[in-house]
């Protein structure tokens, strides 16, 4: 994206555009990647012509490949190839994201709280949802009085005293759920909150 008149020149000088690169005939922002290239490509032919078109591309795509290496600010240092993976494929960049794999999940941490709670109310038996499809609502009050206990927040005080109407007013419970079935832990069989192999 063309950086505005008044925003900070793409070349870190900390200066406004308009007062560093704007038209001048090194400026990045001002023209397009293919005319950048197409630039590179006639000064490399004014030095040495190309003898075939096989040739050309073969320049050209080393040129590509090279611009594709280059740290830019607007991505934070990054290169365009590096944010490509981390947009598409965060897992298989390994040089540019590092994911902990020594994760000790505690029973304490409050996810894995109502988690558990959760398995425990499905059971072997399976858990019956609304018409709506959500958790039925005896279950979350009894819970959200149960998780409440202790706690003055407010928001857990609005729980435990009857504010719940539905599985969507227990914020906490509801992304639980909905995370447990999108992770293939829980999911709807015969009419009933089941638990999966997986989670079993």
């Amino acid at each position: 994206m063309k950086p505005g008149r008044n925003d900070p020149c793409p070349c870190g000088s900390g200066k406004k555009y308009k007062q560093c690169c704007l038209g001048t005939p090194g400026d990045r922002a001002s023209r397009g990647s293919a005319q950048v290239i197409a630039d590179k490509i006639a000064e490399a032919a004014a030095e040495r012509p190309f003898e075939s078109l096989e040739e050309i591309n073969a320049f050209t795509a080393q040129l590509a490949n090279e611009r594709n290496q280059w740290s830019l600010a607007e991505f934070c240092g990054l290169s365009p190839e590096q944010m490509t993976y981390v947009l598409y494929r965060p897992f298989d960049s390994p040089k540019t994201i590092e994911f902990s794999t020594d994760i000790e999940v505690s029973s304490d941490i409050r996810i894995m709280r109502i988690f558990m709670a959760l398995v425990e109310a499905i059971g072997d038996l399976g858990l019956k949802p609304t018409a709506r499809g959500n958790l039925p609502l005896k279950f979350c009050k009894a819970f959200a009085r149960e998780l409440s206990q202790g706690d003055d927040d407010e928001r857990h005080l609005y729980l435990r005293y009857g504010g719940i109407r539905s599985e969507t007013d227990f914020h906490e419970l509801h992304c639980t759920r909905l995370v447990a079935q999108l992770a293939g832990l829980v999911r709807k069989y015969r009419g009933k909150f089941v638990l999966t192999r997986k989670c079993r």
